[in-house]
């Protein structure tokens, strides 16, 4: 499985975070909310999420790191990168407690993004296949 599942409210993000993807091979399904997110999560399996943690129009106070608490939960073999503008000790404290892997900030190269997501992908199958 080579599916990523991107998750940020800005669609310059999403695309391009997709077209990256896409150009390396990968399957790529975006959403902008975490509603949108939810109903990804339960129709497809992820190699990788990558969740901004301020995602406007979530409704119920829901944010980046709820869905990351989520994913992590139902499906813990999923890694998952927060890429934010929000750089607080406090986030990143949450982040952590959340259970997610790594914390990048914006701006970040694309090419760093994919070199976290790449590794994290490749950690996760080295653990698959030692099970």
């Amino acid at each position: 499985m080579n599916r990523i599942l991107v998750v940020d409210d800005e669609k310059s993000i999403t695309f391009a975070l997709r077209q990256y993807f896409l150009q390396e091979g990968y399957s790529v399904d975006c959403a902008l909310t975490c509603e949108e997110a939810l109903s990804l999560l339960a129709a497809n399996e992820y190699s990788v999420a990558i969740i901004d943690i301020e995602l406007r129009g979530s409704g119920n106070g829901s944010d980046g790191l709820n869905l990351a608490a989520f994913i992590r939960s139902h499906a813990p073999l999923t890694p998952v990168i927060i890429l934010t503008a929000l750089e607080t000790t406090e986030a990143q404290n949450r982040a952590q407690a959340a259970g997610v892997q790594s914390y990048l900030c914006k701006p970040a190269r694309l090419s760093h993004v994919a070199d976290v997501a790449l590794s994290l992908m490749r950690d996760k199958r080295l653990v698959s296949l030692a099970s």
